[in-house]
């Protein structure tokens, strides 16, 4: 996995050498069919269970839609629902670094989401009571105190 990464940043996966195996293994615990973030990270996952796994991409790994997403892993405004699992999502790319021995070039940040509407406004400031529910560093701002920050 090092050749993939230059030393601050991820090279693209599709321009590196790689090789095909001359053959697909006989059997498998499961066979998953795509190589695009979710491909890859069930894999990922199974593999450090111990199942035994092949994966199955057209083309180059990550060089789909994984490879032209925008990259947000994002907490704001999500369902509820959903909230738990991103928090976890968040922990995990924080830790892959450490984890695997290479800069994933996951960077944490965060956003901004303007309201120009009274009712956009509402819906920001209800956001902040889930937000504080599950203990969510967010805020609302205005726009001198946006223009400090930017």
């Amino acid at each position: 996995m090092k050749d993939l990464y230059s030393k601050n940043s991820i090279s693209k996966i599709w321009d590196q050498p790689f090789t095909i195996p001359e053959a697909v293994p006989d059997t498998a615990d499961v066979v998953i069919i795509g190589g695009g973030i979710i491909g890859v990270s069930t894999a990922w996952f199974l593999a450090k269970q111990g199942i035994n796994v092949v994966l199955c991409e057209k083309g180059h790994l990550a060089g789909e839609q994984s490879g032209r997403n925008w990259g947000w892993v994002r907490v704001q405004g999500r369902d509820t629902r959903e909230i738990p699992m991103v928090l976890e999502s968040m922990q995990i790319w924080e830790g892959l670094k450490k984890e695997i021995g290479e800069d994933v070039g996951f960077v944490r940040g965060g956003c901004f989401y303007t309201a120009s509407s009274e009712k956009e406004l509402e819906k920001r400031e209800a956001w902040l009571e889930i937000a504080k529910q599950h203990g969510i560093n967010t805020r609302l701002i205005n726009s001198k105190e946006l223009k400090k920050l930017v």
